[in-house]
């Protein structure tokens, strides 16, 4: 299939070109395309295509148009959802705008070896243009308008290179036509205009040449009331003089005879980084300016800015022809001290044939014998490892034709009036295609899985994938699965990640030295956390210091590149940065104050969930007595909402933290806390999985504590996350060990709960006699062993419920209502309990052919979980659907099918049912009840 954006919006599959009619399917596509292989939020989908009006159902109106795209493509895997948005996926070479631009960047590589090699290219890239305007008559749409732009300039400088090498290569006569048309298509662009001066001139006819200048003068005067530049008066003046200089040959001959060319050898193995690369070539490209342009690469150690810089300063070296120079400023080399001032600008004039004064180390006077030799010029300065502002500000140049590329561990932002690029380790898939060039022959083909696994392990950094591969292409008969096992053991993988003069652990060595006491100290801190990131809060528990104080701190941090901070007030270390940062705490910090630091970041958790835990279940207060006997404070939650907002931002980090907690006993307590409390945030709103995995921890946590209690609640908690994943022989295995564990230990107010998510299990499995003797044993041990009336009505209510649902199963519809009512009436102080018994009882009465009775029901019940902020629930999900069905039985298809989808769009939410079934509910004249739904 093919792409085609270079001109109007077109696909082309192998049986021609592919009808996409529908507007707004042909801007979906468009918008798609220019970030192919990139998600676009769906939010800014719905802003391109409805222009900030949108129809009220317009998620559906976006699944819609999403269905119908792919069913015109024809491969549903084109257009998929990922990250809370739409990626089109295509390979470059599929779409004509990668293609071009991959064409274009292949032509400047080759101009200087291959100018004929580079023309014939540059002729096949102008050729999969089919207008002047990408993206056609949709160029104008807000989201697509920048990247029209982009690749318009794109084409307008591969079309200057082009003509320039047509010229140089004497095919002036041939040019002429084309020239022509290209100055009638853009009569104010003057690059044009002097291709086709020196094309006429140099075919013989130097009078049309000077008309071409007189009539752009003319042009630019009239119009503009601007006399032409200077690079076309220049050449008028030749024109006119018959100079030597335009000749041909002489262009040629001028840009080859640089004067210096000090780059560093192209890497043969770079790898991904398309996106930087254009971004640098765009910001780096010659034009018409007032000063100099310096682009600055910043990044942490290893992560490839010298091998990016050197990169882009080779694609631009041709557009710099009076010299590129290079100078390692060493700001950063281990064991180097970072060049001085006086030395630095000493070896840039003697590359500029400038004799330093003797002895010179008037750096005042260096720079401005340094800033005279650069007038004039067009030089391109690549200055690597800079350590600071301060040492590269003497080095900038001034003539306003030159170009800098900068790399530093410093953004360095102090500078005027310079572009900033911060560069990422590589993604996964360059991270393996570098892996993959850097060891040539068989020994990844053979090893598939060790190679794999040792990407992995070098965690996307460019330096440690280019050590891996140097230690195994030295050691040609190692299996890659010796060398994987040797990185994979954290302890050993620095030391494993060195050869030579190269090494992992010493790049980051040289920015850890540069930290102040408190930084080294939060650095190490820090990597102890066990969690994927971590907040202000739990690194200011960590160092015992105060949140503001301690996010400056971060936030310098991030500044040496040793922490990133993907979203305000949360942040994360590299994966090798953490087992640095843990060699330096093992060494620099003592074991008492490492365990210090940990301990209070878990009863800082613990303080957070029991907040929590009160704002989101007060019926739950029970469950503080788990774990820890301290009655800590923690933050406090507005309400229920704000509280389940933390909860689930935390999520992940509260169950690394608790099974991090867990593994040692003097900390084992405050882990079946986290655990136990989390859980109840968790499960009710149909977190699953993350419910399973938090029980699990406060499961092995007990254990390790000898907590009894914890230990039959946690078993208790994962059962009943279990029974909802339907993994039932393991439901019953885990409830079944809850019950012993009570009834051992004397807490016969955790049976009837248990009793009833046993109850559940053999519901499941179709045994509704024995599920409703276990729901009647458990009523009865309500009524006997507890004592709390409210935590009573709420177990109650849960028994009920489920008694409910398994006499519906066995057709006993009136036994059901009248458990459903019973329900109904204890749970008036619980909207939430309250409404979800609604429901129950509003399904009975649906099956019972009393849909007018069901259908108002319904409708108190989810009135009731909105105003209680349970709106977006699994019970919510379930009532919807509930009223879809009845709206559905009364004949009235409108509702029934605004609340069918609304239960898939909160179902979804939930990741309770995938996108492919979300788009099936919607599009069913009368779909199914999804499995999740079904008790």
């Amino acid at each position: 299939m093919r792409f085609v954006v270079l001109g109007n919006v077109e696909v082309h599959g192998d049986d021609g070109p592919v009808a996409i009619d529908a507007h707004k399917q042909r801007l979906l596509l468009a918008v798609l395309l220019s970030r192919a292989g990139r998600p676009i939020p769906s939010d800014a989908l719905v802003e391109t295509l409805w222009h900030g009006n949108p129809p009220s159902a317009v998620r559906k109106a976006l699944s819609w148009h999403v269905l119908k795209l792919r069913e015109a493509l024809g491969d549903r895997e084109r257009v998929r959802f990922r990250s809370g948005g739409y990626v089109l996926a295509a390979e470059p070479d599929e779409v004509d705008a990668r293609r071009f631009e991959r064409l274009y960047r292949e032509a400047l590589a080759g101009a200087g070896s291959d100018p004929r090699a580079a023309a014939r290219t540059l002729a096949r890239a102008s050729e999969l243009w089919r207008g002047n305007n990408a993206y056609g008559d949709l160029a104008d749409v807000g989201e697509l308008r920048d990247e029209s732009n982009r690749l318009n300039e794109l084409r307008l400088a591969m079309l200057d290179k082009r003509y320039e090498l047509e010229l140089a290569l004497g095919r002036h006569d041939e040019s002429v036509p084309a020239l022509r048309a290209l100055v009638a298509e853009y009569p104010y662009t003057e690059v044009f205009r002097a291709h086709l001066m020196l094309a006429l001139y140099r075919g013989g006819r130097r009078a049309e040449a000077l008309r071409v200048y007189r009539e752009a003068r003319e042009l630019l005067v009239g119009d503009l009331g601007l006399e032409p530049g200077e690079r076309l008066r220049r050449l008028h003046e030749d024109i006119r003089a018959s100079a030597a200089s335009l000749d041909l040959g002489a262009d040629a001959t001028a840009v080859a005879a640089a004067p210096i060319a000090e780059l560093p050898a192209n890497i043969s193995t770079f790898t991904g980084r398309d996106g930087e690369v254009t971004e640098l070539l765009e910001w780096l490209r010659p034009g018409d300016r007032d000063s100099p342009v310096t682009a600055v690469v910043s990044g942490g150690g290893g992560v490839g800015k010298s091998a990016l810089a050197v990169r882009v300063a080779h694609r631009l070296a041709a557009r710099y022809p009076d010299g590129q120079l290079y100078l390692n400023l060493h700001g950063n080399t281990p064991d180097v001290k970072p060049l001085a001032h006086a030395e630095a600008l000493s070896r840039v004039l003697r590359s500029l044939s400038v004799a330093p004064p003797p002895g010179g180390h008037d750096v005042d006077e260096l720079a401005g014998l340094f800033r005279t030799a650069t007038a004039g010029q067009r030089m391109l300065f690549l200055f690597d490892d800079a350590r600071d502002a301060a040492q590269l500000r003497p080095l900038l140049p001034s003539g306003k034709h030159c170009g800098v590329i900068v790399t530093s561990r410093d953004p360095l932002y102090s500078l005027d009036d310079v572009r900033h690029l911060e560069l990422e380790p590589l993604g996964p898939a360059d991270s393996a295609a570098l892996f993959r060039r850097l060891l040539p022959g068989r020994r990844l083909a053979d090893e598939p899985v060790a190679a794999d696994r040792i990407v992995e392990l070098c965690a996307s950094l460019p330096l440690a994938l280019c050590i891996a591969a140097a230690r195994i292409n030295s050691r040609p008969r190692w299996p890659l699965a010796d060398f994987a096992e040797r990185l994979a053991d954290s302890d050993r993988r620095l030391s494993e990640l060195a050869i030579d003069d190269r090494a992992v652990r010493a790049s980051f060595a040289t920015s850890y030295e540069d930290l102040d006491a408190m930084q080294s100290r939060l650095f190490r801190l820090s990597s102890l956390l066990e969690s994927p990131d971590f907040t202000v809060e739990l690194a200011a528990a960590a160092l015992d210091w105060r949140a503001e104080a301690t996010e400056e701190l971060l936030d310098d941090l991030v500044t040496f590149h040793l922490v990133d901070s993907p979203t305000p007030g949360r942040y994360r270390m590299h994966d090798l940065i953490r087992l640095y940062a843990r060699e330096r705490a093992e060494t620099d910090e003592p074991a008492a104050d490492r365990d210090a630091a940990l301990r209070r970041v878990f009863l800082r958790l613990a303080a957070a969930t029991r907040s929590a835990l009160l704002a989101v279940q007060p019926l739950a207060e029970w469950r503080l007595a788990i774990g820890l006997d301290e009655d800590a404070t923690g933050p406090s939650f507005a309400d229920a909402a704000e509280a389940e907002t933390w909860i689930d931002a935390e999520a992940q980090n509260l169950i690394a933290l608790s099974k991090q907690a867990s593994r040692a006993p003097d900390t084992g307590a405050a882990a079946v806390a986290i655990a136990v409390r989390t859980f109840t945030a968790l499960m009710p709103r149909g977190h699953w999985r993350e419910s399973v995995a938090i029980a699990e921890v406060a499961v092995a946590a007990a254990r390790t504590a000898g907590d009894p209690y914890g230990l039959a609640v946690a078993l208790r908690d994962l059962g009943q996350a279990q029974r909802a994943m339907k993994l039932r022989p393991e439901a019953t295995t885990t409830l079944t060990e809850a019950l012993k564990v009570c009834r051992d230990n004397g807490f016969h107010e955790r049976v009837p709960g248990i009793l009833n998510f046993l109850a559940d299990v053999h519901r499941q499995e179709g045994e509704y006699d024995t599920a409703i003797g276990l729901l009647r044993e458990g009523l009865a041990a309500c009524d006997e062993h507890v004592a709390d009336e409210r935590i009573a009505i709420e177990i109650k209510n849960g028994l009920l419920t489920s008694l409910g649902f398994n006499y519906e199963q066995t057709g006993q519809f009136d036994h059901a209502a009248e458990a459903h009512r019973e329900a109904i009436a204890i749970s008036h102080g619980d909207p939430p309990a309250h409404a979800i018994a609604l429901g129950n009882l509003a399904h009975v009465l649906r099956r019972q052919g009393e849909a007018t009775q069901a259908i108002p029901l319904l409708e108190e019940a989810l009135q009731l979980l909105n105003d209680s902020g349970n709106s977006r629930t699994f019970a919510a999900a379930h009532k919807h659907w509930v009223l879809a069905d009845a709206s559905d039985d009364l004949a009235d298809p409108a509702r029934a099918r605004e609340h069918w989808n609304l239960a898939a769009e909160i179902l979804g939410e939930l990741k309770l049912i995938t996108l492919e079934e979300e788009a099936g509910i919607r599009s069913a004249p009368r779909p199914e009840m999804p499995q999740p739904l079904r008790f």
